[in-house]
């Protein structure tokens, strides 16, 4: 297959690109205009300024959005523009030229893979940052989503260092029955427990309050300890204790992986969600062209029970007549005859689907006496 670009798949890339991009510019265009209408009651009731609404949430939308629908708009444009090159009767210039559909297509995949690596270009690098100011605006002037990881919080925080926490409250940051335990060689080396654990943001770190320190020996003796406070500093934060739904959409590829590290450690059932996250970003390259292809494809079948296209080498249709009129020759009483091979009674369309240099062997010829 000759692979040197031609003029024809200039035409074909040019096409392509800026038909996605005018779409994709409607769509979205639509898309704001219904948003707005939507939640234009929270903008009013909690006085989000003019320049936040445009420059905090929607030029961070866009991208959002563009990426999200990106392989749907390239579907939907391989069938838009492919079927207006079809009706043009250009695919039938190009086929008759000798060019075969697979040398066609070639122009197609270039296209599509140009759009999947923008794509994902944005989900890698672009889009976690513009979601982080996105987020912040919804969580600012929307209802904030946030779903509590519930009771019962054991994590293990470092290898050989194990938290629970019996409650978590995120209005004051606050852990309740909180309790530490190291282990080492399968024995517990350590052991803190207190009433209540509250996380310090500005320290970054936790202040127990009522607490117990047990300290365990080699020889089965144990020494403890207890006070009204203690200032400690731990692996644990307070967004380990609650996760809003769309945290995962603010995090780069690499923060992302390390993230799913820190839970596979800590045994938390989010994993499973990270982990198709994970998959899914540089699958987008995949969808692009999957949906390039299924447009081709569908637009190429239906094209072929349109036109029907035989052979390059012989190019020739299937033609669909005007509707046959079929002489009769009763309506010219005893003094009409036919000469054709083709009864009367039959009906002439049923060759209609013959390629057009055979249908003159099958037209009937009428010779009319005075």
């Amino acid at each position: 297959m000759d692979l040197v670009p031609r003029k024809l798949d200039i035409y074909i890339v040019r096409k392509f690109i800026s038909t996605f991009f005018i779409a994709l510019l409607l769509i979205i265009g639509i898309v704001i205009i219904f948003d707005i209408s939507e939640k234009i009651d929270d903008f009013v009731s909690k006085e989000a300024p003019l320049k936040a609404i445009i420059f905090d949430y929607y030029v961070n939308f866009v991208p959002y959005f563009m990426n999200m629908f990106s392989p749907m708009f390239v579907f939907i444009t391989v069938i838009f523009f492919t079927s207006k090159m079809a009706a043009d009767s250009e695919i039938v210039a190009i086929l008759s030229c000798g060019i075969s559909f697979h040398r066609m297509m070639v122009p197609y995949v270039f296209s599509a893979t140009l759009i999947a690596i923008l794509s994902l270009c944005l989900n890698l690098f672009v889009i976690p940052d513009a979601n982080k100011t996105r987020l912040e605006f919804e969580n600012k002037y929307f209802k904030a989503r946030f779903k509590s990881v519930g009771r019962n919080v054991h994590y293990q925080i470092a290898p050989g260092e194990f938290v629970f926490a019996e409650s978590f409250s995120s209005w004051n940051n606050t852990a309740y029955r909180f309790t530490l335990e190291k282990i080492e060689d399968g024995k517990l080396i350590s052991k803190i427990s207190a009433e209540t654990a509250v996380y310090d943001t500005l320290k970054g770190s936790w202040r127990l309050k009522k607490y117990f320190v047990r300290e365990y020996n080699e020889d089965l003796t144990d020494h403890i300890r207890s006070g009204r406070q203690l200032d400690t500093v731990i692996d644990l934060s307070v967004k380990d204790f609650y996760l809003t739904e769309k945290t995962v959409e603010t995090l780069t590829y690499k923060e992302l992986n390390q993230l799913i590290d820190t839970q596979r450690m800590r045994g938390q059932c989010q994993i499973r969600a990270h982990r198709k996250e994970y998959a899914l970003r540089p699958a987008v390259l995949r969808f692009h062209i999957d949906s390039d292809g299924s447009g081709s494809f569908l637009e190429e079948t239906a094209r072929r029970h349109r036109l029907e296209y035989r052979n390059r080498h012989c190019p020739g249709f299937h033609l669909y007549p005007f509707p046959a009129v079929q002489p009769d020759v009763r309506a010219y009483g005893r003094s009409a005859s036919c000469h054709s091979p083709v009864a009367p009674e039959s009906d002439i369309r049923a060759h209609s689907r013959l390629p057009v240099q055979d249908c003159t062997k099958i037209m009937p010829s009428i010779t009319i006496q005075p």
